[in-house]
């Protein structure tokens, strides 16, 4: 588990600077499971395990991820309505999702979906700009109280209750 800060890229690129890979342990080889966009911080989710990694990456399985967000500005309650009904954008609409406003311009959602930059493209089509976005969960697992920056690995209780809880959403 990895507590990504803002500016590092989650791409594995030997040549940029912000890379992700710069991070790692050169042993075992470590993969993040997902991305965070570059402009995004929290959980990071890194292994070598390809099954775990196809069983929460691949959408038809529909795993949970939470994130705390915060928008330019104060908005109101239809916004919190729209997001968790679903945008569009582009070409694409989005699935329900849950939201939970945690102040005037502060709100938790809960993604089943993860499409690039999902959560600034629904609050950009609705009229807002992120100014920060951090992913404090992955199913059972919480980012807690690691700091930015900081990697560990997670417990046997940990990746236990992680591997049940996607074992029993196939």
């Amino acid at each position: 588990m990895l507590h990504k800060k803002v500016g590092t890229d989650c791409r594995l690129l030997a040549h940029d600077p912000t890379s992700l890979i710069h991070l790692l342990p050169k042993q075992p080889r470590l993969y993040p499971v997902g991305r965070l966009d570059k402009d995004s911080r929290g959980l990071l989710l890194l292994t070598n395990d390809g099954a775990l990694t196809q069983s929460l990456m691949h959408p038809d399985f529909h795993h949970r991820k939470y994130y705390q967000v915060q928008v330019a500005r104060a908005f109101d309650d239809t916004f919190l309505q729209q997001m968790a009904a679903g945008v569009s954008y582009k070409d694409v609409t989005t699935l329900p999702c849950k939201i939970t406003r945690l102040s005037t311009d502060r709100f938790e959602i809960v993604l089943t979906q993860g499409l690039n930059r999902q959560i600034r493209r629904m609050s950009q089509a609705l009229g807002f700009k992120v100014i920060d976005l951090k992913r404090i969960a992955i199913e059972s697992l919480q980012l807690g109280n690691l700091t930015e920056g900081e990697m560990r690995p997670l417990t046997d209780r940990e990746l236990s209750t992680l591997k049940s809880c996607l074992v029993s959403s196939i």
